[in-house]
């Protein structure tokens, strides 16, 4: 399933080898999005950007304008663990568009 998030870009972490794949990297990016009625809570999104992705994702970023906001798809993937009752979520990086004032 693809979703679309849109918000502040709260984190970006360097890129970091993937566990057992030396030669592949991961790097992690988190979006704030906040929303119009108080009433609702503000919602944190972490990105997950591999290998050939994290150039691309790159690429239109412009470090003397920092942007406004940040628009990213992403395949939402997952599955319930039983065992912990806890449900395991990741959104894997599809496409971005930056957005400057």
């Amino acid at each position: 399933m693809l979703i679309n998030i849109e918000g502040r870009l709260a984190y970006v972490g360097a890129p970091q080898p993937m566990p057992n794949r030396e030669n592949r990297k991961v790097q992690k990016i988190v979006i704030e999005q906040k929303y119009d009625d108080r009433r609702m809570k503000t919602d944190y999104f972490a990105v997950f950007l591999y290998g050939d992705d994290i150039p691309e994702f790159w690429e239109n970023y412009d470090q003397n304008n920092k942007p406004y906001k940040v628009k990213v798809t992403g395949k939402l993937s997952g599955r319930f663990d039983q065992e912990t009752n806890r449900d395991h979520i990741m959104i894997r990086y599809r496409s971005v568009r930056w957005i400057y004032h």
